[in-house]
């Protein structure tokens, strides 16, 4: 998660459309949110690679370690903003050829239960 985040800062937007396999990937993401994006998309999205201002981690499972390493880093850092968020797929219909359905479903980092239990220490 946080390797991924670091490659993403200070990133060109031409190093990521390279990384991604494109030669325009605001041409990308309109094809596949299915809107037309504005002329200030690219600008945006240069800014926000080389100010780290984005969000990254997209996960199956979230496993109780990465729950808390993502509340720590949201308790003690005031620029960062940490979401975790798992994608359950459903195959809608039979056989060859169905629609997939993906949701999303973010991590209340506050509910989410503590890897360790907190103990009074007997005095």
């Amino acid at each position: 998660m946080l390797a991924y985040a670091a490659a993403l800062y200070g990133m060109e937007t031409e190093e990521l459309e390279q990384a991604c396999g494109t030669h325009d990937i605001a041409s990308v993401v309109a094809k596949t949110r299915r809107v037309a994006l504005t002329p200030r998309f690219s600008a945006r999205l240069a800014s926000y690679l080389q100010s780290g201002e984005f969000r990254v981690v997209v996960l199956d499972d979230a496993p109780a370690d990465l729950i808390r390493i993502a509340r720590y880093l949201s308790d003690v850092s005031d620029r960062l903003l940490v979401d975790v968020l798992t994608v359950h797929q459903f195959v809608l219909g039979p056989g060859e050829g169905s629609e997939v359905l993906l949701v999303p479903e973010r991590v209340d980092l506050d509910r989410a239960p503590s890897l360790f239990r907190r103990r009074r220490c007997a005095r």
